[in-house]
């Protein structure tokens, strides 16, 4: 009998080792849980059991036999919070663009120029040369560049670089010759070659139109997929990013992502949103599973493109630019394209998300979205708007109403304010980037960055969002302030409401019970600080499902 109960004590011991094994307990800092709490708790401690946050409660009440046999983090009054989530991104573009020709916060086009030329003397002459971030209006004349501006410094290869936007592509003429574009090619649908009087093209392929360099443009892209995930990945951890909405996704990129899972590369959680591309149609129909990998990927919903960029002119406007009389932008998908787009990802179960940055653009989008679902008040579609830059105020309401979701990057206001009257007036732009007005009216805003486009700091964004500001706090009291947002709404952005806007809304975006262990640490309390201070937080260490992926 004796031996029975010492043989059942230690089987029980060794229960209770097992039981407390695999347990991690964060402590002694500042905790943001987001959980009906949105500024940060002290004295709390989060522990987490394999991938999954156990508990949250003060430390004090935790059990000193757990304690002794968890793994301590002492966060040595640094903040916790959950991991942040990207909801308008671009990953392989952003691993490009660490990897490659990047052209972003070059001021001036001689700068731009040596920039090219200098990347262009490390490389093998007659190579497609792939590059992207330049932005003509923070030069000095603001008009589009030419092929004869980028002869000078690239004859010797063919070079495409992509406007920060990425809705114009500026190449030379080796490229354009390449390519076969000459006087007689026609412009695309949803697309323009810009032209000099004679009609022999500039070199300025505007949206559509870059489709004409066809595989050569995919040549240029091209690159080492490990490398090129790799580097953006790790971009989106050190910015403390663990979920990233991957947007414009080509459908024959997703084997080499589910490879890149399997050999544990991929650590991310990814939503990814399928490009209306020639794969599109025979992948949707081939009923494929929409996760995979234990739903670290997981394929969202259907993107669709109906106009281009406000800054190259090509956002679909109901009246003329402001700066460029006659002229309203360019539709990149027919309407009819549209309808049975929205039509195909309803009948599939996908999401839909529809760039839209003109007002002419987005009250088409929410036509079709009204056709085909009517509201959604039930929030069984969430239907997606990406940008949603421009608003009459009667589709805002209409936004609101219908429970669409406005998907917006605040560093897009902050970019553009530089030239935004110019395109489109003072009173027209009183309704763009109209986020105060959006969530009055009852909207949410998942926040992201448009990475490349814009850094993918959030921590940027949310002080983008708060101020109206550059980093130099310019203009002095924020453009156009009365769309500010509150810290709270600017957090939100990116763990609430991104996480409602993918689905994820029970599992990631706050500290509960059960949920993912996905949290990152931050140098300073970014739900307290002076907003100026955002722009300085860094992030220590980023954890997904538990493990950690940063430090």
């Amino acid at each position: 009998m004796t031996k029975l109960i010492r043989k059942c004590t230690a089987l029980l011991l060794f229960i209770l080792l097992v039981s407390c094994s695999g347990r991690t307990v964060f402590h002694n800092g500042q905790v943001l849980t987001m959980d009906g709490h949105y500024t940060s708790q002290e004295n709390l401690a989060v522990v987490v059991k394999g991938e999954r946050i156990e508990a949250v409660e003060p430390f004090a009440s935790l059990d000193p036999a757990m304690l002794k046999r968890a793994k301590s983090v002492d966060l040595d009054g640094s903040l916790l919070m959950p991991g942040l989530i990207e909801s308008h991104g671009h990953l392989f573009g952003a691993g490009m663009t660490r990897l490659g020709l990047d052209l972003r916060g070059i001021n001036t086009k001689e700068g731009t120029l040596a920039a090219v030329g200098s990347y262009l003397s490390k490389q093998k002459p007659g190579k497609w040369v792939f590059g992207s971030g330049w932005d003509q209006t923070d030069w000095v004349d603001k008009e589009f560049p030419t092929a004869a501006d980028l002869d000078t410094v690239a004859s010797d290869n063919p070079v495409a670089l992509h406007r920060i936007g990425g809705h114009s592509v500026w190449v030379n003429s080796l490229a354009l010759k390449t390519a076969g574009i000459t006087p007689q090619t026609t412009d695309p649908d949803g697309g323009q070659i810009l032209r000099d009087p004679a009609g022999r093209p500039t070199g300025i392929l505007l949206d559509n139109a870059a489709q004409l360099l066809g595989e050569y443009d995919m040549a240029a892209r091209g690159g080492n997929p490990l490398k090129v995930i790799t580097a953006a990945q790790k971009e989106a951890f050190g910015n403390g990013i663990t979920t990233f909405h991957d947007m414009a996704f080509p459908v024959n990129f997703l084997p080499v992502y589910r490879w890149l899972y399997r050999l544990g590369v991929l650590k991310l959680n990814l939503r990814v949103y399928l490009v209306d591309d020639e794969n599109l149609e025979e992948y949707l129909a081939s009923k494929e599973p929409q996760s995979f990998h234990d739903d670290r990927l997981r394929i969202a919903a259907v993107k669709v493109f109906l106009d281009g960029a406000m800054g190259s002119f090509g956002a679909l406007l109901s009246e003329p630019y402001s700066d460029k009389p006659g002229h309203i932008g360019l539709q990149t998908t027919p309407d009819q394209r549209l309808l049975e787009l929205a039509r195909l990802a309803e009948n599939r179960g996908y999401q839909l998300a529809v760039h839209a940055i003109g007002d002419l653009a987005n009250t088409k989008t929410i036509a079709a979205f009204e056709e085909v679902i009517g509201t959604d008040r039930d929030d069984r579609y969430r239907w997606r708007i990406e940008h949603a830059q421009f608003l009459s105020p009667g589709d805002i309401i209409k936004i609101a109403r219908n429970h669409y979701i406005p998907s917006m990057q605040p560093r897009h206001a902050t970019t553009d304010m530089k030239w935004a009257i110019s395109r489109i007036g003072p009173q027209r732009t009183e309704t763009a980037y109209a986020w105060r007005a959006l969530i009055e009216a009852g909207a949410i805003i998942p926040g992201g960055s448009d990475v490349p486009v814009e850094p993918m700091n959030p921590f940027w964004g949310m002080y983008a969002a708060e101020t109206r500001q550059d980093h130099q706090g310019n203009p002095d009291g924020g453009f156009y302030p009365d769309q500010r947002l509150t810290r709270t709404e600017a957090l939100k952005m990116y763990t609430l409401w991104g996480a409602f806007a993918g689905f994820d809304e029970q599992r990631i975006g706050m500290f509960k019970s059960g949920y993912q262990a996905d949290l990152i640490i931050v140098d300073r309390d970014v739900s307290r600080v002076p907003a100026q201070e955002l722009i300085e937080a860094q992030v220590l260490a980023t954890y997904v499902r538990g493990k950690r992926v940063y430090e």
